[in-house]
């Protein structure tokens, strides 16, 4: 990946960026809105890595109300593959 969107556009920061600013985050699930604050970015332009990294399966995402949505890094995500001996 060459950091570049599907038009072509230089993103501002990538999909990890966004996973390093959850794991840093005091919270284990988090709204979109402290996911921003965290990054110092809008909503809008954190919104769509989001998706991106749920539709990954990087994050879980879930509804809790009409309109409230939260995420937590998807604990298949943080594992490490085991080193043979």
């Amino acid at each position: 990946m060459d950091g570049s969107n599907a038009k072509g556009r230089p993103r501002t920061f990538m999909n990890d960026d966004v996973l390093d600013a959850m794991a840093d985050h005091s919270e284990t699930v988090l709204t979109l809105g402290e996911i921003a604050e965290e990054m110092d970015r809008s909503k809008g332009a954190v919104n769509p890595r989001l998706k991106e990294l749920a539709d990954n399966g990087k994050i879980e995402r879930k509804k809790v109300g009409s309109r409230a949505v939260v995420y937590w890094i998807s604990p298949e995500s943080t594992l490490v593959d085991p080193i043979e001996a």
